[in-house]
């Protein structure tokens, strides 16, 4: 099979080119950054709780004290299956509450595992 060799002006290629000059660091910091932008800034931790959490050893309660999510967001992503289906069928909860705490829940858990410095 046949390939079209990348081009030095290629953004893949040059891309690939200065992650071979840097450090491992570097690259680990840059892709940190780009990770972080991704998150919408309505979701992101402010520094002061960055903080907080990275010295933190239980992050278990995060999402109830981080303040990114409301308390039925937070009784969403704590309910089981069965509960959710039987509470979206009656009406009682939307599909977009439902999707929305659970993205809202994993920008908490991304920033806690990815970004903590």
């Amino acid at each position: 099979m046949y390939s079209l060799p990348l081009s030095p002006v290629s953004p893949v290629a040059s891309s690939k080119m200065n992650i071979r000059k840097q450090s491992w660091q570097q690259v680990g910091s840059h892709e940190r950054a780009m990770l972080y932008s991704k998150i919408p800034v309505g979701l992101r931790f402010s520094e002061a709780h960055l903080s907080m959490v990275s010295v933190q050893q239980q992050v278990i309660n995060v999402p109830r004290q981080c303040g990114l999510l409301s308390e039925a967001e937070i009784d969403i992503t704590e309910s089981d299956a069965i509960s959710l289906i039987n509470k979206l069928a009656s009406g009682q909860l939307s599909s977009v509450a439902v999707t929305t705490a659970f993205c809202k829940r994993a920008a908490v858990a991304h920033q806690l595992v990815n970004l903590s410095r």
